[in-house]
């Protein structure tokens, strides 16, 4: 009996030992749970740390420069955009030029192609060229041919517009044989074509006028027959005369062709 008494207290104290180290050993839920939070919140405390910021600044030049890129493109569109409306267009186009208020002047048998004047007998070919006037091209392949003593050359077409054309010839009104763009122009011609007119070649009349207008305007003529209306001069130095010619269509009595020529 003594020895079952004594064994059962040396049961009681093993047992009440390994109780005690497992407790000691074992942490408690609640304390396991805060450690394993706190491992967390150190862990991500530490990712926090270590992950690299990225700058989420714009860079004030960059700003500024693509600013004035997109300003100086909207000031240049509209710029643009007047200067496409304000640009002239048809008699605008070449400009109008001041030929004195005479419609008729033997002095100065004076036109104008694209804002520049040329008159008769003073005005050669090659001044006409130079300030690149539309000429056919196998026309103006023959200004570099030799023009004969006292003769006039052959037409040169000035191209307006498509399918619209005036015609110039020169004349050598010396001795010798000249080359032919070095002589002055003698006559021009023009059928008149309003619907095709932009003011590419002028006078110092109106190409719309009437034939009443202009007689009133230029006074009476040194002959008028049918729809024909002429200012004449007498030449000086050559037989017969020179001046202006104007067609009228017999119709409607609008202008249908001008022809003036020079003879010294």
């Amino acid at each position: 009996m003594r020895k079952k008494i004594i064994l059962l207290f040396v049961t009681l104290f093993l047992v009440a030992n390994v109780s005690a180290c497992g407790s000691k050993d074992k942490p408690s839920e609640s304390s396991a749970s805060e450690s394993k939070t706190s491992e967390m919140s150190s862990s991500e405390a530490t990712n926090t740390e270590s992950t690299p910021v990225v700058s989420t600044t714009t860079d004030p030049t960059s700003e500024a420069t693509t600013s004035k890129e997109t300003t100086s493109q909207a000031s240049t569109t509209p710029d643009q955009s007047s200067s496409e409306s304000s640009a002239p267009k048809g008699s605008e186009a070449s400009g109008k030029v001041e030929l004195g208020d005479q419609y008729v002047n033997m002095e100065q048998r004076s036109f104008a192609i694209n804002g520049k004047v040329y008159t008769l007998g003073k005005t050669t070919l090659q001044e006409m060229i130079d300030d690149g006037v539309p000429f056919d091209e196998d026309d103006i392949a023959n200004a570099d041919n030799n023009l004969g003593k006292n003769s006039t050359s052959p037409p040169f077409k000035i191209q307006l517009a498509e399918y619209y054309t005036a015609q110039v010839s020169v004349g050598n009104f010396t001795d010798e044989n000249v080359v032919t763009k070095t002589a002055p122009i003698s006559w021009v011609y023009l059928p008149i074509h309003l619907d095709k007119d932009e003011g590419q070649m002028q006078f110092a009349f109106p190409l719309d006028m009437t034939r009443d207008q202009l007689i009133e305007k230029a006074g009476e003529p040194s002959s008028e027959k049918n729809n024909t209306v002429e200012y004449k001069a007498e030449a000086e130095k050559y037989i017969g005369d020179s001046g202006y010619r104007f067609d009228f269509n017999a119709q409607d009595g609008s202008l249908q062709y001008v022809t003036i020529n020079y003879k010294p």
